[in-house]
C-alpha cells in the first residue's frame, strides 16, 4: 500500500536576527491599546489573525514574539505602555509562558488575559480543533480585545 505524506511549513520572516533572551517585535504600537505576546509559531498565527480582525475596528495592537519563554525579555515586560496584556501560547496555562506573565506583572497596574490549554487532559486530536474547542483562536482573542479596550 502507497502512502503519501505531506509537509506543510509556514516560515514567518525573522525581523531581527534571535539573541538569546531577547524577544522580537512582529507589529510594533507605541499607542497600543492593547499588546499580545505569543510564544509557538501557532500562537503567532492567531495573534496575527487578530490584529487584523481589531484593526478593521480601528483598535491598536502590538504583537510581539516570545521566542524564549526563559529568560523573559524584563527589557520589553518593562517598556510595554498597554495596560491590556494578552499572552498566547499553544501550552498549559499552568507552570508555562502566561503563568510567568502573570507573576511578572503580578504587582503592577496591567490586566492581563492568557489564552492556552486549562490544566486538564487534553484529549489527542487535530491541534485546530483543539484550539477551538479550547477557544485560543484570533477570533477569541480578538473578541477579548475588543471588550476590554471599548
Amino acid at each position: 500500500m502507497n502512502h503519501i505524506i505531506i509537509f506543510i511549513i509556514i516560515i514567518f520572516k525573522v525581523q531581527t536576527k534571535p539573541e538569546l533572551g531577547k524577544w522580537e517585535v512582529l507589529k510594533p504600537n507605541k499607542n497600543a491599546d492593547a499588546t499580545i505576546i505569543a510564544c509557538g509559531e501557532r500562537a503567532i498565527t492567531a495573534s496575527m489573525v487578530a490584529l487584523q480582525m481589531l484593526e478593521k475596528h480601528e483598535i491598536l495592537v502590538e504583537v510581539i514574539n516570545a521566542r524564549f519563554v526563559k529568560p523573559l525579555d524584563a527589557d520589553v515586560l518593562e517598556k510595554l505602555e498597554s495596560k491590556c496584556i494578552v499572552t498566547v501560547e499553544d501550552n498549559m496555562l499552568a507552570g508555562g509562558f502566561g503563568s510567568l506573565i502573570n507573576t511578572f506583572y503580578a504587582d503592577k497596574n496591567k490586566r492581563v488575559k492568557n489564552f492556552a490549554y486549562p490544566d486538564e487532559f487534553i484529549a489527542h486530536g487535530n491541534v485546530g480543533e483543539l484550539m477551538q474547542n479550547y477557544k485560543i483562536t484570533g477570533e477569541n482573542i480578538a473578541e477579548y480585545i475588543l471588550n476590554a479596550v471599548r
